[in-house]
């Protein structure tokens, strides 16, 4: 894991960038630049490695419920989460 491996993903990906449409219904999402695109990889010892737009502040809105759900399932059964959530 590298910066440039990170850059090499982001630059295959960046011609889909306009596939998807601006949530302009969320405020906070309104007024951000279509075209910016980041990603960012911190392992467990904290060491980062990042790529694009990964410096720039946005409101993670829907993102969060990923990382909810990965938290959950290191610390609950599959059975439990699903029964609570909906698979």
């Amino acid at each position: 894991m590298n910066n440039a491996l990170l850059q090499e993903i982001l630059d295959q990906v960046r011609p889909l960038i306009h596939q998807g449409k601006v949530a302009d219904y969320i405020p906070a999402l309104a007024d951000v630049a279509a075209d910016h695109l980041a990603i960012a990889v911190c392992l467990r010892d904290g060491t980062l490695f990042q790529a694009g737009d990964a410096e720039m502040r946005f409101s993670i809105q829907s993102i969060s419920k990923a990382l909810s759900l990965t938290v959950a399932l290191t610390r609950y059964e599959d059975s439990e989460i699903w029964q609570r959530v909906g698979k």
